[in-house]
């Protein structure tokens, strides 16, 4: 399944989906650093810089086609519940509107999405109406990181769209049974994952994941705007096994 990345990052969602069978053909980033992460990392696919810019007719041009999926981790701060002056689309910054217009444009066999818990309660409906007034049916599910093995409470909302509601929702049970699987390896491993749960050792970047506070401003920006590739991954094996 060839799949066009926006948003990019330094590729959380590729690498994620590419280990479940899919291929990128694609990606779109707008940041310097990350787009020569992905440049080193994912040799081959063309890196688009911005979304505002990018077009179907693009693509075909560059020799680009047959996109069955399209990711978008678009940004979260209009939508966060650490902003407290939050406003949604009417933020400068959003770009959930240049996701729909893509996803019209390419008319993928499966759109997949990612954002802050905090878009359920002023973007989700919005979004999920814009998409299926295009002929898309949206289900979400709201996982916590650590249901999936990270040592965070952190919720993140994924959205799994199709032009297909039954298909929708056959995506979106896959994935709950892969999340429920991945757990049942938690259990008895050797992972010491529930050593890393600490009250005492904040969530911040640096202080109690480990990272080292030698690393640059530049790569721990790039970090912490990185969508964690295991998510990604559940997610394509779902639907590589509900296609099977």
């Amino acid at each position: 399944m060839k799949v066009l990345d926006l948003f990019s990052g330094i590729g959380g969602f590729s690498l994620g989906l590419e280990r479940a069978g899919m291929e990128t053909v694609a990606f779109c980033e707008i940041e310097e650093y990350p787009r020569q992460v992905l440049a080193k990392r994912f040799p081959g696919p063309k890196i688009y810089r911005d979304v505002k810019e990018l077009t179907s007719d693009q693509c075909t041009a560059d020799g680009i086609t047959g996109i069955e999926c399209i990711t978008a981790g678009f940004p979260c701060q209009p939508y966060s519940r650490g902003n407290w002056k939050r406003t949604g689309r009417e933020d400068l910054r959003d770009l959930s509107e240049e996701t729909i217009r893509l996803v019209s444009e390419f008319k993928p066999t499966v759109f997949v999405g990612e954002n802050t818990e905090g878009f359920i309660d002023i973007g989700l409906l919005p979004f999920v109406d814009d998409l299926e007034e295009i002929g898309y049916f949206t289900e979400s599910i709201s996982v916590p990181a650590c249901a999936y093995g990270l040592p965070t409470l952190e919720r993140h909302v994924w959205l799994i769209a199709t032009t297909s509601r039954e298909r929708s929702q056959r995506y979106v049970e896959e994935t709950i049974q892969n999340i429920e699987g991945l757990q049942g390896q938690f259990q008895g491993s050797n992972t010491r994952i529930p050593d890393r749960w600490s009250a005492a050792k904040s969530r911040v970047l640096r202080v109690g994941e480990g990272v080292s506070r030698r690393l640059d401003r530049m790569r721990v920006k790039a970090m912490g705007n990185a969508v964690d590739p295991i998510m990604p991954e559940l997610i394509g094996r779902a639907i590589m096994q509900a296609e099977a």
